[in-house]
């Protein structure tokens, strides 16, 4: 691939010969795994470990072993690389199917091409990444999401109305704080996460007993999620294999590119 990807460099005029050392190419779990390993060195010689990249569409799993930390790190690919359409824009999807329900498909169809959607999956995406299972201890039960766009090509009703039935028909406890401020429980929330990342951890599961790891590097734009780390720490950190999440996850595959290049690693 690096031979690809040299000539397709050379072509776009990037570098001046294809054997330039000006252009160092690396794949991404190596490069998460370098960003990791500069923020908390903890591999050794010998030691395996699982990169999970969870971004929005996919979790791309690889499983790689050090063959040599000194002077520089060299891996060895010990599984072919998986994973599956288990991104974080499945949750949101979830969440999608939640406003329709409440407001009705044909409201729902007129509602989602309009900007004031945006606002709304803007409000759920700063949810989605900080809800944390945590906070059912804390008391802090419940998530805001500002619903005055969607309520504006809703005839008939508020959301008052709207949440009352929508907690008849389905066992729910939506809040209304207002005339437009849905208010989510927790349970409702954790509804929306849980059959994505189940299939994710299922598939983790699966890869471990063939093949056990030291560590797991947790990163992608769906690991900045307090409710993935939770889940994945909760249920892999154990029998002293460990699971490490970069400062700011969705940045891990760019830093350690660039270390990389900077000749830190």
């Amino acid at each position: 691939w690096q031979g690809v990807m040299r000539r397709a460099a050379f072509e776009a005029g990037l570098i001046r010969d294809e054997a330039s050392s000006r252009l160092e190419l690396v794949l991404e779990p190596e490069a998460a795994c370098i960003a990791c390993e500069a923020e908390n060195p903890a591999l050794q010689q010998g030691d395996t470990f699982m990169v999970l990249d969870c971004g929005g569409g996919t979790v791309d799993i690889t499983m790689h072993c050090v063959v040599e930390k000194s002077p520089h790190l060299q891996l060895d690919e010990i599984r072919s690389p998986s994973g599956g359409p288990w991104g974080s824009t499945f949750i949101d999807a979830e969440f999608e199917r939640f406003v329709e329900k409440l407001i009705g498909a044909e409201c729902f169809r007129r509602f989602k091409p309009s900007s004031p959607w945006v606002e709304v999956m803007r409000a759920w995406e700063a949810v989605k990444l900080s809800f944390n299972p945590g906070e059912l201890l804390s008391g802090d039960k419940i998530k805001a999401i500002n619903m005055s766009g969607v309520m504006e090509v809703v005839e008939g009703s508020t959301l008052k109305q709207l949440a009352d039935q929508y907690n008849a028909t389905h066992g729910t406890s939506l809040g209304v704080r207002g005339k437009s401020v849905l208010l989510l429980p927790t349970d409702m929330i954790q509804a929306f996460f849980q059959p994505v990342i189940a299939k994710c951890l299922h598939h983790v599961k699966e890869l471990l007993k063939a093949n056990d790891v030291r560590f797991i590097f947790l990163v992608g734009g769906f690991a900045e999620s307090k409710m993935l780390e939770h889940r994945v720490k909760n249920e892999f950190e154990r029998d002293g294999r460990r699971v490490i999440v970069p400062l700011r996850p969705g940045l891990a595959v760019v830093r350690g590119a660039v270390l990389l290049g900077l000749g830190a690693s």
